[in-house]
């Protein structure tokens, strides 16, 4: 099997960044330190597709289906900007000098021209939004790793193999990690090989929020799942390069160039890392501490976007992303591998095109994603090789039926094909199509009833539901919600064909949920969100040891239960953002058997995260602490292997500097502080305490 190699790494990609740098500063760009801008209804839902017109220059850019948009460096403080939607008041303001967020109302009568508002504050409209949590992830944190970011999100655990080299996955609410549906820029980052996300392939770099709802969105029903959605939105103000060194051999660097004409607005970033992650663990067999050797980690990427206005009412986006990575395998830490070799790339082609009419909004979605895998193993005489293509068609069209009804359509075509020594070739191809309803009534209730269609030939035909009755409340009680649905999943290409261990006998699953939750503002500055669910799935897919290798099996009934909230508190007056959050999930195996009335591998019962920002002026202090609880790793007599529970620390001090030439942030980190020794998977330790030192340049 030929494996695909992009023209991209035939030289070196050292030289394309110096390269990019020495363009930075022949380019000619305004980059400020800009806020975020969020545009939302009088009710506060986001208003997606706007387009944003800055009159001082020409320039033009479009928001988000979130209704944000980044500002570029052809829009500063003081120009003059109009927005313009159709149904919408078109709105005239001038951009503020503020480094906070900004939140922008337009109501729906174009002639109160008095209700329109512009406020200076921080994700004030995230109280109002259906999202659970929402992450910026701001210069000042320098380059952090994945498992930091995510474990701020209630109900994740994450998986990792142990160091930067490890393939790393995300469960969420006990769930296996195929339930986790992952977007990245709007395109559905799972691989049809295992139903899963390789949360490693995805550089930090280009991570700039990370949101988590678990509502099947009313604006968005064709995303989502039992376990609801993680979105990861890129996002590019800046142009400028990044630095980073740090223990156990960590190096990263990063360039980003971002330009704009008139209604074009593109953006390059490219980068690399290394990090030779050889780090002390001890041996649990003899107690003994080891090297862990052979932890390599080398990734290359390419990002780019473009966005361009065809007119006020229609818009055009492409992205491409190119990630390659090569790592050792270390092995379990009691039987080490120093051969074992992994490279993978990730490749995603994707374009939208949107429209705005009087009567509602659409979009179409075009995308190509193309996986490699090779894994070498001299020493056990594995060589395999795996490529994993999938081609999705998305089309979906909003429209307003009345003032109190809103109804959504949405089609799903996909086609996934494999390629693997493992599995051989399979094929498959599906459609997903959505019938939505938003209805409003007596006020402040609302009803949203979701119809889903899977259907795939030859393998199924099925219909799941989602029901949500959603009571809209005052500035104290944001909302409050009770949902519930059927979620239906196929097993995925290794589930079905992996040899050995594949069980081409599995049974769909089929999960059904009821949650009850809420958003409440308790004080002027402080949010609590809340939800409590019960979810009981059947013939529940999970990889179980069956003497020398894996097989997959259906567990008939398991069930999860559980509660978690997440307090944010933004003050107005200081500068200081604190959010802490706690899970509480109950999980049970309902099977008649050996492993009846027990836990749920890797689900942990309890887990919980705080984190405290302090940024006075041009200093910055962040502070976080995130605690999983102990879990099942392994179901064995006559007792059960339980991962033990841990708490881990970071943190990080940053300063800013400006002058002529532009803003520098010199950021120094210290994560795992107490050098705590934890795994996420028995037999992989993590790391201990390493020491980060990261130089941020944006060109002025």
């Amino acid at each position: 099997m030929k494996r695909f190699h992009l023209p991209l790494y035939q030289f070196s990609l050292d030289f394309i960044i110096i390269g990019l740098c020495v363009i930075l500063i022949g380019t000619r760009s305004l980059l400020a330190v800009t806020p975020v801008i969020q545009v939302t209804d009088t009710l506060q839902h986001p208003i997606p597709y706007v387009t944003v017109h800055n009159l001082s220059n020409r320039s033009w850019l479009v928001t988000d289906k979130n209704g944000k948009f980044f500002l570029s460096a052809k829009f500063s403080p003081g120009d003059s900007v109009e927005l313009l939607r159709i149904g919408y008041l078109r709105l005239n303001f001038i951009i503020p000098k503020t480094n906070h967020d900004i939140l922008i109302t337009l109501p729906f009568d174009p002639v109160t021209l008095n209700s329109v508002t512009i406020a200076g504050k921080r994700s004030q409209v995230a109280s109002q939004s259906p999202r659970f949590a929402e992450l910026d992830i701001t210069p000042q944190l320098g380059f952090v790793e994945n498992q930091q970011l995510f474990q701020t999100i209630p109900g994740v655990y994450f998986k990792s193999y142990g160091g930067p080299a490890g393939l790393s996955t995300i469960s969420l609410d006990g769930a296996p990690a195929s339930h986790t549906n992952i977007t990245y820029a709007g395109f559905d980052l799972t691989n049809a090989q295992n139903g899963q996300v390789d949360i490693s392939q995805i550089p930090i770099s280009l991570i700039r929020t990370i949101t988590y709802s678990p509502l099947i969105e009313a604006d968005n029903p064709e995303i989502g799942g039992s376990e609801g959605i993680i979105a990861i939105n890129p996002g590019w103000s800046n142009s400028g390069i990044s630095l980073s060194s740090g223990s156990y051999g960590h190096f990263a660097m990063t360039g980003n160039l971002d330009y704009q004409l008139r209604k074009v607005h593109s953006n390059i970033m490219l980068g690399k890392r290394h990090d030779d992650g050889n780090y002390p663990v001890r041996n649990p067999i003899n107690n003994q501490q080891v090297l862990r050797r052979n932890n390599a980690f080398n990734q290359r990427f390419l990002n780019s976007t473009l966005t361009t206005c065809i007119s006020t009412r229609t818009f055009l986006k492409f992205l491409y992303l190119v990630s390659d990575q090569k790592r050792g395998i270390a092995g379990l830490v009691w039987s080490p591998t120093f051969q074992s070799q992994r490279a993978d790339c990730i490749q995603i082609l994707g374009t939208k095109f949107g429209w705005t009419q009087r009567f509602g909004f659409g979009s179409a979605q075009l995308l190509f994603r193309q996986s490699d895998e090779h894994y070498l193993d001299p020493a056990k005489n594995i060589d395999s090789r795996h490529t994993n293509q999938t081609y999705q068609l998305l089309a979906k069209q909003q429209v307003q039926l009345t003032t109190d009804l809103t109804s959504l359509f949405y089609l799903d075509l996909k086609y996934d094909y494999i390629n693997s020594t493992a599995t051989d070739i399979h094929q498959r191809l599906s459609s997903r199509s959505v019938a939505s309803l938003n209805y409003q009534f007596l006020r402040y209730f609302s009803l949203f009833p979701t119809v889903t269609f899977n259907y795939s030939p030859d393998n199924y035909a099925n219909a799941d539901y989602n029901l949500r009755l959603q009571l809209q409340g005052s500035q104290k009680l944001n909302y409050l919600y009770l949902e519930t649905g059927k979620f239906y999943r196929f097993p995925s290409f290794n589930d079905l064909y992996w040899q050995p261990g594949g069980n081409p006998d599995l049974l769909p699953e089929n999960t059904r949920k009821i949650a009850f939750g809420g958003r409440f503002l308790l004080l002027r500055e402080l949010t609590l969100n809340s939800v409590v669910y019960h979810k009981q799935s059947q013939n529940l897919i999970l990889w179980m040891p069956l003497q020398s290798y894996w097989q997959p099996k259906n567990i008939r009934q398991a069930i999860r239960e559980g509660l978690k909230f997440i307090l944010t508190w933004q003050s107005s007056s200081l500068p200081i953002f604190m959010t802490c959050h706690y899970d509480y999930n109950l999980s049970e195996d309902r099977t008649p058997g050996d492993y009846y009335g027990k836990a749920l591998r890797y689900a942990p019962e309890n887990t919980a995260s705080f984190l405290l920002s302090w940024q006075p002026s041009r200093f910055s202090l962040s502070y976080q602490i995130n605690y999983t609880g102990k879990r099942i790793a392994a179901y064995d007599w006559p007792a059960d292997i339980y991962l033990k529970a841990y708490t881990e620390m970071s943190l990080s001090a940053s300063y800013t500097f400006l002058n002529h030439y532009g803003k520098y942030v010199l950021i120094g980190a210290i994560q795992n502080l107490t050098n705590t020794r934890y795994e996420t998977l028995l037999g992989y330790p993590e790391p201990g305490r390493s020491f980060r030192l990261t130089l941020q340049y944006e060109y002025h």
